[in-house]
């Protein structure tokens, strides 16, 4: 099982706990592409910000959304994702829990939908 799997169970059921230690540099990637995706149709909606919530509980409201907007100004080199994460099985789940973040608040936009496509091209090179 990835890493990412486990956050994925986290996202399914509250009470599962999101994978123990200290946050690793898949974590922190992971993190920024779910930021990079549910802030591209210009809004973040509560169930994107719950989304956080599930995935890094020890960040409040306030860091989530201060994460996300660094994100969205700073952008994110997908290259280098499918460098952090070089197995199929790992960038499988990454793209199933991005596509779960994007239909968060039931509706996934243009600009949504054309982040997504640029991920899984830049996981496909």
């Amino acid at each position: 099982m990835t890493r990412i799997r486990a956050y994925l169970d986290a996202l399914e059921d509250p009470a599962c706990p999101v994978p123990p230690g200290p946050r690793t540099i898949q974590d922190h990637v992971m993190l920024a592409v779910v930021a990079l995706v549910v802030v591209a149709d210009g809004e973040v909606s509560e169930d994107e910000v719950e989304v956080f919530r599930r995935l890094a509980p020890e960040f409040n409201d306030a860091q989530i959304r201060a994460f996300i907007q660094r994100v969205a100004k700073d952008g994110l080199d997908i290259r280098q994702v499918a460098k952090v994460f070089p197995s199929e099985d790992e960038r499988d789940d990454l793209v199933e829990l991005v596509e779960r973040a994007v239909w968060a608040d039931g509706l996934v936009h243009s600009g949504e939908r054309a982040v997504l496509m640029q991920i899984l091209r830049g996981l496909e090179e």
